[in-house]
């Protein structure tokens, strides 16, 4: 059984915080998953930088550009990754990247060196489903579960490829857009989320996750989890300078989140 499985049989409703890596430099950023590992994140959605994050509004965008300025670069990312894992052994823990970052290390070394540190899963945001089947071998040959992103727009044989070929999780995105705090989910995405959940597998919520009612909206309509990336980034975004400021308010955050879980 795998990190994800074990996770599915608590049967509980998952918070999965993301951040980027190496941001606003690696040995903070190794400090503020710890934190969030113990004030109640249930798995780790991790991003690597990149200096074109197409799916991510300007908060994401700015966390990777502050990264990269700090020389976090893919091989750092690995090692913060690395010593996430040494000291959690349970925790699941994904990546949401980009093709160009693996294509740019070399696709078969970058699945192995995620192997070899321990990641569990992989969504590339910008990979077309007519592409999938190129990664594929290497999802399979090292054995990290591939992630899709379900839009909410999607018809019900797009819903039923994203289902039937997602493996540990599936992404539902709330809204059409980049990601971003100030958009709220608009329609119902409940008849997705029934759809999904057809074939098993456990659908987090994301994109304008930011609090305890976005949370609560997102868990009524079926979902099982959420996955809160802007509204923490913001947090560090605005309070990296001052350690206390920031963990004070990351608390508040993630419990108000953690909260409605629940």
């Amino acid at each position: 059984m795998n990190r994800y499985e074990k996770l599915k049989t608590n049967n509980k409703k998952v918070f999965i915080p993301f951040v980027t890596l190496g941001d606003p430099n690696p040995e903070l950023s190794f400090e503020i998953i710890q934190f969030l590992i113990q004030n109640g994140a249930d798995a780790l959605e991790l991003g690597l930088p990149f200096s074109d994050p197409v799916a991510d509004g300007v908060v994401i965008q700015d966390a990777n550009q502050r990264a990269l300025k700090a020389n976090t670069f893919t091989k750092d990312a690995f090692r913060i990754i690395e010593k996430i894992r040494s000291k959690y052994p349970e925790i699941p823990i994904g990546l949401l990247s980009y093709c160009n970052l693996a294509t740019g290390f070399g696709v078969d070394q970058f699945f192995k060196e995620l192997s070899r540190i321990g990641v569990d899963s992989i969504l590339f945001a910008d990979l077309p489903i007519e592409m999938g089947d190129f990664f594929n071998y290497h999802f399979s040959k090292n054995n990290i579960s591939k992630v899709l992103l379900a839009p909410p727009n999607a018809d019900h044989s797009t819903l039923e490829y994203i289902a039937k070929n997602s493996e540990g999780y599936i992404y539902l995105v709330g809204r059409s857009g980049v990601t971003g705090v100030n958009l709220k989910t608009t329609i119902d995405l409940s008849s997705n989320i029934s759809e999904l959940k057809k074939f098993g597998i456990p659908v987090y919520q994301g994109f304008g996750i930011s609090g305890k009612k976005d949370v609560e909206k997102a868990i009524e309509s079926g979902a099982d989890g959420v996955i809160v990336g802007s509204a923490i980034v913001k947090i560090i975004a605005e309070n990296f300078s001052n350690k206390d400021d920031l963990f004070t308010n990351l608390k508040g955050l993630v419990c108000e989140i953690k909260s409605a879980t629940f």
